[in-house]
């Protein structure tokens, strides 16, 4: 005997190898699972492609990854979907939608939506969307207090972080422009 398992509602065909001109259609029916996302690995940084994580029960082969609308790859690992986020898709600061779908029949309403908050990347504390010797400059300006004129300002669109953290240790601080520097010319 073989024992196959389905986990999408369909119609399969099968070709026996052993045995020659043996072969037949499986109709599974009923409803596939709705999807609930439970968590989201990590929040999601602008300029960087993203790889995130999401958990929770009922994605099946089948499903229909999302992020604002445009369908991204993903694959199983374990129960969890990853799904690749390429940069050109982030939004620049703020937040986006994560939606999983199953194709139809399902039990209820067949989807499921998580919002992800999406930060300035590491390094663009001027958030210019780049990362450069701007940068830098926006933070020793900000170490030496100076907060206005037409150079480059630390922008504080993130109030949880220091402004002109580039590294993300929790502080302003001269390493911050020995980050950028090093992260503009590759040295990450």
């Amino acid at each position: 005997p073989v024992a196959v398992t389905f986990d999408t509602v369909g119609v399969y065909t099968y070709h026996n190898e052993l045995f020659p001109g043996v072969a037949g259609t499986v109709v599974v029916t009923g409803a596939n699972p709705d999807p609930d996302i439970t968590a989201v690995s990590d929040t999601a940084y602008a300029l960087n492609d993203s790889e995130l994580v999401i958990s929770g029960t009922g994605f099946i082969s089948g499903s229909l990854v999302e992020w604002n609308g445009t369908e991204l790859d993903w694959e199983f690992a374990g129960s969890d979907i990853v799904a690749e986020i390429p940069a050109g898709l982030l939004p620049a600061i703020g937040t986006a939608t994560l939606r999983v779908t199953n194709p139809a029949p399902v039990d209820l309403d067949g989807f499921d939506e998580f919002e992800v908050t999406v930060h300035r990347a590491i390094g663009d504390v001027d958030c210019d969307f780049d990362v450069d010797a701007l940068d830098a400059l926006a933070v020793l300006r900000s170490l030496a207090g100076f907060t206005t004129g037409v150079l480059p300002q630390v922008c504080d669109v993130e109030p949880a972080d220091p402004p002109g953290d580039a590294d993300r240790d929790g502080e302003e601080t001269i390493s911050d422009v020995q980050f950028i520097r090093a992260w503009a010319a590759g040295i990450e």
